[in-house]
């Protein structure tokens, strides 16, 4: 079974580049994917732990024009002649004070 996290990320300016977000991100692990679309983003990270530790410190400043808040949803992959795909996802809500 290989588990890959991919987390959502909220609340991005729209002057934040992927670029800006993978380098960010990098610091908390591998990344495989990061996909912006409009003020939102999906990082894949390698190992599901660097994810989990991700959310948990979330919310982020990601640059200056950025204050982003991150939820996740975890993929389960096995390995089958039919390859089958579970998958759940989890949000998490944080409270958080602009500064």
């Amino acid at each position: 079974i290989t588990i890959m996290s991919t987390v959502a990320i909220t609340g991005l300016d729209s002057r934040t580049s992927v670029d800006i977000v993978e380098n960010f991100c990098q610091s908390y692990g591998r990344i495989l994917n990061c996909y912006i679309k409009s003020n939102q983003c999906t990082v894949t990270f390698a190992d599901k732990n660097n994810a989990e530790e991700f959310i948990r410190e979330s919310p982020h400043r990601i640059d200056s024009n950025s204050f982003v808040n991150a939820t996740w949803k975890t993929t389960f992959n096995r390995n089958s002649s039919h390859n089958q795909r579970l998958t759940t996802t989890t949000t998490t809500t944080n409270s958080y004070k602009k500064t």
